[in-house]
Protein backbone atom coordinates (compact mmCIF):
# COMPACT_ATOMS: atom_id res chain seq x y z
CA UNK A 1 0.00 0.00 0.00
CA UNK A 2 1.55 3.67 -0.81
CA UNK A 3 0.01 6.34 0.00
CA UNK A 4 0.98 10.36 -1.24
CA UNK A 5 1.14 12.82 1.16
CA UNK A 6 2.18 16.56 1.41
CA UNK A 7 5.92 16.57 3.44
CA UNK A 8 8.24 18.96 4.95
CA UNK A 9 10.89 17.29 2.56
CA UNK A 10 9.48 19.68 0.14
CA UNK A 11 11.64 22.18 1.23
CA UNK A 12 14.07 20.51 -1.78
CA UNK A 13 10.82 21.57 -4.42
CA UNK A 14 11.55 25.07 -5.99
CA UNK A 15 9.76 28.13 -4.11
CA UNK A 16 6.02 27.74 -4.41
CA UNK A 17 5.46 23.97 -5.55
CA UNK A 18 4.35 21.35 -3.44
CA UNK A 19 6.25 17.91 -3.69
CA UNK A 20 4.13 14.48 -2.77
CA UNK A 21 6.23 12.24 -0.81
CA UNK A 22 5.10 8.70 -0.89
CA UNK A 23 5.01 5.98 2.33
CA UNK A 24 5.70 2.94 1.95
CA UNK A 25 3.48 0.35 4.24
CA UNK A 26 4.60 -2.69 5.33
CA UNK A 27 3.08 -5.13 7.18
CA UNK A 28 3.21 -6.66 10.80
CA UNK A 29 5.41 -9.96 10.08
CA UNK A 30 7.48 -11.91 12.63
CA UNK A 31 10.56 -10.90 11.89
CA UNK A 32 11.64 -13.71 9.70
CA UNK A 33 9.01 -13.14 7.65
CA UNK A 34 9.35 -9.94 6.96
CA UNK A 35 13.02 -10.02 6.14
CA UNK A 36 12.01 -12.14 3.37
CA UNK A 37 8.96 -10.07 2.29
CA UNK A 38 11.06 -6.70 2.05
CA UNK A 39 13.90 -8.78 0.12
CA UNK A 40 11.02 -9.83 -2.50
CA UNK A 41 9.61 -6.08 -1.96
CA UNK A 42 13.25 -4.67 -3.66
CA UNK A 43 13.39 -6.50 -6.76
CA UNK A 44 10.62 -8.93 -7.86
CA UNK A 45 11.62 -12.51 -9.85
CA UNK A 46 11.08 -10.94 -13.12
CA UNK A 47 13.18 -8.09 -12.08
CA UNK A 48 10.54 -5.39 -11.61
CA UNK A 49 10.85 -2.87 -8.81
CA UNK A 50 9.05 -3.86 -5.91
CA UNK A 51 7.19 -1.23 -3.35
CA UNK A 52 10.04 -1.47 -0.89
CA UNK A 53 12.40 -0.74 -3.64
CA UNK A 54 11.52 3.22 -3.93
CA UNK A 55 12.36 3.29 0.23
CA UNK A 56 16.01 2.78 -0.43
CA UNK A 57 19.12 5.50 -1.14
CA UNK A 58 20.29 3.48 -4.17
CA UNK A 59 22.48 6.11 -5.15
CA UNK A 60 25.97 5.52 -5.92
CA UNK A 61 27.58 8.60 -7.83
CA UNK A 62 29.55 9.72 -5.18
CA UNK A 63 31.77 6.70 -5.36
CA UNK A 64 33.13 7.27 -9.10
CA UNK A 65 30.96 8.91 -11.60
CA UNK A 66 31.47 5.85 -13.63
CA UNK A 67 29.70 3.91 -10.90
CA UNK A 68 26.75 1.99 -11.55
CA UNK A 69 24.09 0.43 -9.14
CA UNK A 70 23.63 -3.60 -9.60
CA UNK A 71 21.71 -4.96 -6.76
CA UNK A 72 20.22 -4.36 -3.36
CA UNK A 73 20.36 -6.98 -0.05
CA UNK A 74 18.79 -6.41 2.75
CA UNK A 75 20.72 -7.41 5.27
CA UNK A 76 19.43 -6.91 8.69
CA UNK A 77 16.48 -5.78 10.63
CA UNK A 78 15.99 -4.54 14.11
CA UNK A 79 12.45 -4.17 15.41
CA UNK A 80 11.87 -1.77 18.37
CA UNK A 81 8.59 -0.79 20.02
CA UNK A 82 8.14 2.01 17.85
CA UNK A 83 10.04 1.72 14.21
CA UNK A 84 11.91 -0.43 12.52
CA UNK A 85 15.47 0.36 11.41
CA UNK A 86 16.63 -1.66 8.29
CA UNK A 87 20.05 -2.30 6.87
CA UNK A 88 20.79 -3.36 3.62
CA UNK A 89 24.17 -3.72 0.89
CA UNK A 90 23.91 -1.74 -2.33
CA UNK A 91 25.96 -3.33 -5.29
CA UNK A 92 27.49 -1.08 -7.60
CA UNK A 93 30.62 -1.72 -10.53
CA UNK A 94 32.32 0.74 -11.52
CA UNK A 95 33.85 0.20 -15.31
CA UNK A 96 36.59 2.49 -16.81
CA UNK A 97 38.24 0.32 -19.59
CA UNK A 98 40.87 3.54 -20.60
CA UNK A 99 42.08 3.69 -16.68
CA UNK A 100 41.43 -0.04 -16.57
CA UNK A 101 39.63 -0.07 -13.57
CA UNK A 102 37.17 -2.89 -13.39
CA UNK A 103 35.50 -3.50 -9.90
CA UNK A 104 32.32 -3.98 -8.19
CA UNK A 105 31.72 -3.37 -4.41
CA UNK A 106 29.00 -2.48 -2.11
CA UNK A 107 27.72 0.06 0.34
CA UNK A 108 25.99 -0.80 3.69
CA UNK A 109 23.27 1.87 4.18
CA UNK A 110 20.18 1.68 6.74
CA UNK A 111 16.26 2.81 6.47
CA UNK A 112 14.31 3.52 9.41
CA UNK A 113 10.50 3.18 9.18
CA UNK A 114 7.89 4.18 12.29
CA UNK A 115 5.18 2.05 13.14
CA UNK A 116 1.62 3.08 12.31
CA UNK A 117 -2.01 1.64 12.43
CA UNK A 118 -1.46 0.16 8.88
CA UNK A 119 2.89 -1.48 9.34
CA UNK A 120 5.68 -0.21 9.51
CA UNK A 121 5.61 3.03 7.09
CA UNK A 122 9.00 3.84 5.43
CA UNK A 123 9.51 7.10 3.37
CA UNK A 124 10.18 7.15 -0.04
CA UNK A 125 13.54 8.07 -1.01
CA UNK A 126 14.02 11.55 -2.49
CA UNK A 127 17.36 12.50 -3.91
CA UNK A 128 18.25 15.81 -2.45
CA UNK A 129 19.78 19.11 -4.98
CA UNK A 130 23.05 18.53 -6.17
CA UNK A 131 25.01 21.48 -4.20
CA UNK A 132 28.05 23.02 -4.79
CA UNK A 133 30.04 25.49 -3.00
CA UNK A 134 28.85 27.92 -5.48
CA UNK A 135 25.71 27.72 -4.34
CA UNK A 136 27.09 30.10 -0.93
CA UNK A 137 28.26 32.97 -3.24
Amino acid sequence: MIEKFTSLKSRFAAPGSQTSIAKITVPFLPKVRLLSYLQTQCETADGERGAFHDALDLDVGHIDPNAAFTAVKITGLELEPDGALVTYDVHYRVFNGCAGVDLSNHLCKTVYGIKSAAGWEFDEFVMPMERSTADEL
